[in-house]
């Protein structure tokens, strides 16, 4: 049941950026053009940046409790947002690719400090890691669409 409802969650996610991936994917691409050439105000782009990385915060924060609401467990909210920091800073630790491993083992040490339970931990390592992997293809399957489009 849980998994049927995450399942869900990716999948609308997954249809939403299916669908605006091109306006994304130009606003993207112009505003780092923006940012690199200096065409607009310096102070207008950084604030254009926290922006968008308060929003991938957010997004982050809410595809943890998403992660919590589906496994049923009631978490503290405050504790979500020191796992979103947790999981973002381990990825940045340069071992693996993409954290793999390193990320999971973070969050686990992490939720065992917070007293949650094994089974639980070790579920929402699996599912944080398979939501990152549908995002990931998401980016792929973009790819992929756009280089048969050149050809």
């Amino acid at each position: 049941k849980h998994f049927f409802y995450l399942l869900i969650t990716i999948c609308c996610i997954f249809l939403f950026l299916i669908f605006f991936a091109k306006k994304m994917i130009h606003m993207c691409h112009s505003f780092f053009l923006d940012f690199q050439f200096s065409k607009i105000h310096p102070r207008n782009s950084i604030m254009q940046y926290l922006l968008l990385c308060i929003a991938s915060f957010f997004f982050r924060i809410f595809r943890l409790y998403v992660i919590f609401y589906c496994l049923s467990y009631d978490f503290n909210f405050f504790e979500i947002i020191i796992l979103s920091f947790v999981a973002q800073f381990s990825m940045l630790i340069p071992f693996t690719i993409g954290g793999l491993g390193v990320v999971e083992a973070s969050l686990f040490y992490t939720l065992s400090i917070f007293s949650v339970p094994e089974t639980i931990a070790l579920s929402f390592c699996f599912y944080n890691r398979l939501s990152l992997l549908f995002v990931s293809l998401i980016g792929f399957f973009n790819w992929i669409c756009e280089f048969i489009k050149k050809k």
